[in-house]
């Protein structure tokens, strides 16, 4: 049961991010608090109160054809063995052309939440580039041993340091952070925003959660059609492969299949596990440009 609800929590994070004058906030240069200063805690890099849907269609016109757009919202139901596990929600906005904000809801259900209760939200904020993502403010708040505990991350990029503070305790400085890195929600929306992220490409993705900096392998497989609950698509798999993660606690390949159109929507996720087969099933999106879709129990 315990290797379930950890391959819930890998399929969530893997589906499973603003205005001028923003203190702090200088083009592409941000302040960050000083090792003896309190972090950001819950609160947003940018002010959450700027999200809109005038702000997405603004973002929009301005954003890469490839990957998730602007106003983008993924549900997913995930199983275990064809048992209801829990429930995940991301979702993308742009405050700015060049900002972004993402955030994650995960909750277990069934028998997976009596054997062991499951609330996680995760935010994460940062700049886009025109040909990256840079993630400078990463939080996790989740339930763990009946409290919640709230972990908070900012991104030195000059310095390639990331100051992590646990429950508002003291600051640590996670030294020897790649340039590219990013937290492991936004690295997932980065990937698909990537010109070389196609059939036959093998890609590496540095990424940093809690106190460690590690690696994800990528390699992508062939298109071809796929059932979903929401009906066939053309897809194409991606196997991610992670070492060195408190995270990633999962010896074997995570496959994520991908449509293959522009928008790159993660429509199926799986991991083998020690029994059977945890997976991520996507039952309702918005894609950010119009398109919507959604299975008969979600809409009820």
């Amino acid at each position: 049961m315990e290797q379930s609800v950890q391959s819930i929590r890998i399929l969530s994070l893997l589906v499973i991010g603003l205005v001028l004058g923003l203190p702090g906030f200088v083009g592409h240069s941000l302040a960050v608090a000083a090792p003896e200063e309190t972090l950001l805690g819950e609160e947003s890099l940018f002010s959450e109160g700027l999200i809109s849907p005038e702000a997405n269609a603004a973002a929009r016109k301005t954003w890469p054809k490839l990957g998730a757009a602007p106003g983008e919202i993924l549900r997913f139901n995930i199983h275990w063995i064809g048992v209801p596990g829990g429930k995940a929600t991301m979702r993308l906005d742009a405050p700015k052309p060049d900002l972004f904000f993402i955030t994650a809801t995960l909750e277990s259900i069934g028998v997976v939440k009596w054997f062991h209760p499951v609330e996680d939200l995760l935010k994460s904020s940062g700049i886009r580039l025109p040909d990256s993502w840079s993630a400078i403010h990463y939080i996790k708040k989740q339930l763990k041993d009946g409290r919640y505990r709230l972990t908070d991350h900012q991104f030195i990029r000059e310095e390639e340091v990331v100051l992590r503070q646990l429950d508002k305790g003291r600051i640590e400085r996670v030294q020897q952070v790649s340039a590219e890195a990013n937290d492991p929600l936004t690295v997932v929306y980065a990937l698909r925003a990537r010109e070389d992220f196609k059939p036959g490409a093998k890609l590496k993705l540095p990424i940093m959660d809690g106190k460690k900096h590690y690696e994800a392998l990528v390699s992508v497989g062939e298109a071809k059609d796929i059932a979903t609950p929401l009906g066939w698509f053309q897809a194409y798999p991606a196997e991610i492969r992670v070492k060195y993660s408190d995270l990633f606690r999962h010896s074997g390949a995570i496959t994520i299949w991908f449509t293959d159109d522009d928008r790159r929507l993660p429509i199926r996720v799986e991991a083998n596990v020690k029994v059977g087969v945890a997976a991520a099933d996507l039952t309702y999106y918005e894609d950010g440009r119009g398109g919507r879709g959604e299975i008969e129990e979600e809409s009820e």
